[in-house]
């Protein structure tokens, strides 16, 4: 873990004062990754809510082995993660015969997971499956 100590720098105390409680909280970013194991077909949703979220999402692109949210022991690398990109929200994809398409979506509070919720994937259509007119698309 992260110990707490006081900024010596002035570019330290600008992160301290960014990571501080304000009036008006800014949008929580959301911590995209991947389990041990992910098909191509998770890499495309995590993909397409990547892009759905724009400026507001981190995507780790590496599978993370030691990532269990539902396991005593194995949410400490995904409250690490979240101290370090100051997430408040994760999507966290994994596959299994057990579990096939499992995406796990969950939120931080004070950097500690709050709540999980466990889905699966099956009808998967692609933004760029979607057709539409040029002329009406956001730029």
């Amino acid at each position: 873990m992260l110990s707490i100590r006081a900024a010596r720098t002035h570019r330290g105390k600008r992160e301290l004062e960014k990571r501080a409680p304000k009036l008006v909280e800014t949008e929580k970013k959301t911590l995209l990754l991947h389990g041990k194991k992910s098909n191509s077909l998770l890499n495309q949703v995590l993909t397409d809510i990547h892009i759905l979220k724009k400026g507001e999402s981190i995507k780790y692109t590496r599978k993370n082995d030691n990532i269990r949210p539902f396991e005593a022991g194995g949410e400490t690398n995904l409250e690490f993660f979240s101290q370090k990109t100051d997430c408040g929200l994760f999507v966290f994809a994994s596959d299994s015969k057990k579990r096939p398409d499992n995406l796990v979506m969950g939120r931080f509070y004070d950097h500690h997971i709050y709540d999980l919720v466990e889905v699966g994937v099956e009808n998967f259509k692609s933004i760029q499956s979607f057709s539409y007119d040029k002329k009406f698309a956001p730029k």
